[in-house]
């Protein structure tokens, strides 16, 4: 929708929209993202390749910001880390491959709760807009 509306006056990337080439994604966030807008729904943070899109961002500089539905869990210290703790075997390696290691994971997940937050209203959930 964001293509559509009059007032985006910018590129979109919408990470879904090139799913032929996952590899892409880490250089699309690198190269060409002004920002990267992370949607934080519950299982966000459970997907290795939106762990690495926020890690990219973050060892690149690339401006962020969050829009937390209502049913995301806030992160804190102890969130972070079972998020980087209950990584698989195959998340690992797959961020590896792309030079990414669970440190530095942890780094842009703390960076990521400082950054800024646009919070949706309750009638919005991960299940309304997927």
């Amino acid at each position: 929708h964001l293509l559509e509306h009059n007032k985006v006056h910018r590129n979109v990337f919408v990470d879904s929209d090139d799913l032929r080439d996952l590899n892409m994604l880490f250089t699309y966030i690198k190269d060409d993202l002004e920002t990267l807008i992370v949607l934080c729904t519950t299982d966000v943070l459970q997907r290795p390749w939106c762990l690495g899109e926020v890690t990219t961002a973050f060892l690149n500089k690339v401006r962020m910001v969050r829009v937390t539905l209502p049913d995301f869990t806030p992160l804190d210290d102890a969130a972070i880390i079972a998020v980087v703790q209950n990584r698989s075997t195959n998340d690992i390696s797959l961020l590896a491959e792309h030079g990414m290691n669970m440190a530095m994971v942890q780094d842009a997940l703390t960076w990521l709760v400082t950054v800024s937050n646009i919070d949706m209203p309750s009638l919005v959930s991960n299940e309304s807009i997927l």
